[in-house]
């Protein structure tokens, strides 16, 4: 199924790998670990897909060993919606690697208003202030108490 099944030391899997008709590969001299994880990715889409898109940019990380990414709110229209977040995760968008959005801390990247309280469960576990210069510390307290604990 292409998944590593078991990893050891040279020649203590020899006879599972027999039984089990498994391939074998030689990983001397090669990093063996898993997948990579990029936090700050701008994969454009929706709205910019003429300078990137999801399968384009997803296709580059996973060449690299990153096996996700977490997109920035930088698109058109703004990440500040659930139906923009399953847009950018819907299989349609042919991901080759794991696609974690990051939604947009205020409605359309703007100073004033924060979508977060709107709706408790599709708080998202993330979000960012990218590009954006924050009125006040007490704007940011505020914002932070609408972020679902991502440990939930």
């Amino acid at each position: 199924d292409g998944r590593v099944a078991a990893l050891d030391l040279p020649g203590k899997l020899d006879a599972l790998a027999k039984e089990e008709k498994a391939e074998k590969i030689d990983a001397s001299g090669l990093i063996v670990a898993p997948g990579l994880v990029d936090i700050h990715v701008h994969l454009r889409e929706p709205g910019q897909g003429y300078k990137e898109t999801i399968a384009s940019g997803t296709r580059a990380a996973a060449a690299g060993g990153f096996t996700s990414v977490c997109a920035m709110p930088n698109t058109m229209p703004v990440n500040d919606s659930a139906e923009t977040t399953r847009w950018m995760q819907a299989p349609e968008r042919d991901a080759e690697a794991r696609v974690f959005p990051i939604a947009a801390a205020t409605l359309g990247s703007r100073e004033s208003s924060c979508p977060l309280a709107s709706n408790s469960s599709r708080r998202p576990r993330r979000c960012s202030t990218r590009c954006l210069t924050l009125p006040s510390t007490r704007w940011l307290s505020t914002m932070s108490r609408y972020v679902r604990d991502p440990f939930d």
